[in-house]
């Protein structure tokens, strides 16, 4: 982030106006922001308080309910692909909403390469896409896409 300030000031000395920087920090836990001018900005001051959380909460919804064994239609809320160390495929993870909208893990085993595929390839949106939760002989949720 330092050489980013620098090179900002630097812009800025050529060119007046304003620059914004932004930032992840600790383990893309944290936000870090910036605002620089070449002059002072009127409506700023200071002390002043960046606790943004308690506004963050308040527009927030309840979290669903987490249900650990499901089995039947769902959709999915986000995803993942973990990697081995020789870059193949280890294999994927789907956070799902049921459709009593609760929310349950399935897994997407590496022989699931179609799905894997498509998890991805960035040709289509998965986010929102339908499918199976079925369970298998090792207790495991697996996501089957139907669409």
């Amino acid at each position: 982030m330092s050489h980013a300030v620098v090179s900002m000031v630097q812009r800025l000395r050529e060119n007046a106006g304003l620059g914004l920087l932004f930032a992840n920090g600790g383990f893309a836990t944290h936000n870090h922001t910036i605002i620089l001018g070449s002059r002072p900005i009127a409506a700023a001051h200071f002390p002043r308080s960046f606790d943004y959380q308690a506004d963050a909460d308040a527009h927030r919804g309840e979290a669903p309910a987490l249900v650990e064994t499901y089995v039947g239609p769902a959709a999915i809320e986000t995803y993942t692909v973990l990697y081995n160390r020789d870059g193949s495929i280890k294999h994927g993870v789907v956070v799902a909403i049921t459709v009593d909208g609760r929310r349950t893990l399935a897994k997407v085993p590496a022989e699931e390469s179609a799905t894997l595929d498509l998890l991805i390839s960035g040709d289509v949106e998965p986010v929102g896409m339908t499918g199976e939760i079925a369970g298998n002989a090792n207790g495991d949720q697996i996501w089957l896409r139907t669409g």
